[in-house]
């Protein structure tokens, strides 16, 4: 599709589904159940991360969780809480410093 052209998808994913190139699109839940297929995972083991409540509800009814994305910080610190890992991106100067717990370490770190 000319829209990633300019992109190498294969290098930043494991699998790419394309609504344009598969005939799906979502919220519809067989895209997401194509995309589980094409990784060789479970629903219930795959997570969906989205900007728009309702592609995470499409996710929901094909079994997968989902996190809803509204910045970085939230995303990765969602992410690690639920994957028990660090997140790879720290909160912003401002959040960090919102949540102090004591001096030197910060409540995301736990």
């Amino acid at each position: 599709m000319a829209a990633y052209d300019d992109v190498d998808i294969a290098a930043l994913v494991d699998v790419a589904v394309v609504s344009a190139e598969v005939g799906l699109r979502k919220p519809d839940r067989k895209i997401y159940e194509l995309a589980c297929a094409r990784l060789k995972v479970e629903p219930g083991e795959a997570v969906m991360i989205d900007d728009l409540p309702h592609n995470i509800d499409g996710a929901r009814r094909a079994g997968i969780d989902g996190i809803l994305h509204g910045n970085v910080s939230t995303t990765a610190e969602e992410l690690a809480v639920r994957f028990g890992v660090f997140p790879l991106l720290p909160p912003s100067p401002a959040e960090a410093n919102a949540c102090w717990r004591s001096p030197g370490t910060r409540a995301w770190l736990h």
